[in-house]
């Protein structure tokens, strides 16, 4: 009688240590696949860092370039779109501008002419020129006129 239940009890022991094996292995792979998990969260927020970084200098450049833009270009406001509008007739328009303040600008000056996308219907138009000296010319001009 004490042989089998000593028998039992190790039968019961087997048992439990087996199923505590069990839950150790189990926490042993949980405890693995938290630590790679922490790894790659890790990776990945050094990752969005330095993507901020590379945003920032991009955000950098574009103002950088926005400004360079600016300092060649100018802009004309307040004159009504033509139904038939082409960069031909804007760049006759400005040429036209031009003789009347009487600042000698040719055509190859002007780098490129557009209008911009303002809402509204009085779209201005912007003159990028090929320097920044033609710019000022021009702008001097307008200034003297007033």
């Amino acid at each position: 009688m004490i042989t089998s239940w000593m028998d039992q009890q190790n039968s019961e022991r087997t048992k439990i240590t087996s199923a505590l094996r069990s839950i150790e292995e189990s926490l042993t792979f949980l405890s693995t696949k938290y630590d790679d998990m922490c790894k790659k969260v890790d990776l990945m927020e050094q990752e969005r860092h330095e993507q901020k970084e590379y945003i920032t200098i991009l955000e950098n450049k574009v103002e950088n370039l926005m400004k360079a833009q600016r300092k060649w270009s100018f802009e004309l406001k307040n004159i009504p779109r033509s139904e038939k509008e082409s960069k031909e007739m804007l760049l006759s328009m400005v040429s036209n501008l031009c003789t009347s303040l009487k600042v000698n600008i040719q055509s190859n000056h002007i780098k490129n002419i557009s209008r911009t996308t303002v809402k509204g219907d009085k779209k201005p138009i912007v003159v990028e020129m090929s320097t920044y000296v033609h710019k000022m010319n021009i702008t001097s001009a307008a200034i003297k006129v007033q």
